[in-house]
């Protein structure tokens, strides 16, 4: 099974609307992907979320729903997913956001950056070309990664992902 541990957590952001705001996040990190957060269903205003009729088979987990969010004159689907899992699950009861879509503020654990969960906008040629272009978090994340810190060259690739949209 997955381990998780309670993380201090600022918010979630969706068009400057705070979507969800907790002390009690769980984080799962060091598998291989982003950290990922799951934030109690008493954490999350629902108000600004309507649930879709989308699924999703999780093998291990169970079916992940997902829900559309509007706020502020802005919308998008695909927003948060849950797993309802069974009553058992350290899951059951949570809510994880998109990261392509969130903006996710979390804070340094008890002091220390060590411990600090990792978002792609950490590092500042990722905050600085997300800024810049159409690109998400995600995408200049995994840029950077394949093509180093060369800002020239990452822009000069970001202007050809804006070409083809």
């Amino acid at each position: 099974m997955e381990q998780f541990k309670i993380v201090p957590f600022d918010a979630v952001f969706f068009a400057d609307a705070v979507i969800a705001s907790t002390t009690n996040a769980m984080l799962q990190s060091g598998h291989g992907g982003p950290d990922v957060f799951y934030v109690p269903f008493r954490d999350i205003y629902f108000e600004f979320l309507e649930p879709m009729n989308r699924t999703v088979d999780r093998p291990g987990w169970g079916v992940a729903r997902s829900w559309g969010v509007s706020a502020v004159g802005e919308a998008a689907q695909d927003f948060m997913w849950a797993v309802p899992g069974p009553d058992d699950s350290t899951l059951t009861g949570h809510g994880t956001f998109n990261p392509e879509l969130a903006r996710i503020d979390a804070a340094p654990a008890e002091g220390s950056d060590a411990d600090r969960p990792k978002l792609p906008t950490d590092d500042s040629m990722v905050r600085d070309l997300v800024e810049t272009s159409d690109l998400s978090a995600l995408q200049v994340q995994e840029l950077v990664r394949r093509h180093g810190h060369d800002r020239a060259k990452l822009e000069e690739i970001a202007e050809t992902f804006k070409a083809e949209s």
